[in-house]
């Protein structure tokens, strides 16, 4: 309880969350490629490059395709959608990065899940005034919200650093 109200009301620990969620997509990208045949990743620098770059490009690009797409299920399916436009989103990276390649959209669509329950379970932990209010996230601890939803954890971290919103 005392570490969310210290995290509510200090800007030095949400910029932690911003590294930890960073770093902690990045061992995903690099653990997976590990596991996985079909993707290829050369070192843990380029997985941390390609974690920046999958979080901006959530950010700056990812409501672009994300909007159109809730439209077409009526919302009801955001969560889906979120992963969806991230494996795109890595498809495009891989594109454009020599160091970094996934063989198929399937493994894409496997890291984005993987990328997205790692978010959902840092933002967990430390959850913002604005998670609260929404009711994504209860306001006593050790209490579990009802219909919570799963989002990429980069693109909330990295949101209000540039005086947007991650919803």
């Amino acid at each position: 309880m005392a570490y969310l109200l210290l995290y509510q009301n200090n800007p030095s620990i949400r910029r932690m969350n911003l590294i930890l969620h960073l770093l902690l997509n990045a061992a995903v990208i690099f653990g997976l490629a590990y596991l996985m045949p079909q993707v290829d990743v050369k070192n843990f620098g380029t997985a941390l490059l390609i974690a920046v770059l999958l979080g901006l490009l959530n950010f700056f690009v990812g409501w672009i395709l994300t909007f159109p797409l809730n439209l077409i299920s009526f919302f009801l399916l955001t969560g889906l959608v979120r992963i969806l436009v991230t494996a795109i989103l890595l498809k495009v990276i891989d594109k454009f990065m020599d160091s970094f390649t996934i063989q198929g959209f399937w493994p894409a669509l496997v890291i984005a899940v993987t990328v997205a329950v790692v978010g959902m379970l840092i933002d967990r932990q430390a959850p913002s005034e604005r998670m609260q209010e929404k009711g994504v996230v209860a306001n006593k601890p050790g209490t579990q919200p009802f219909g919570a939803y799963i989002s990429s954890g980069s693109v909330a971290a990295i949101a209000p650093y540039f005086g947007g919103t991650s919803r």
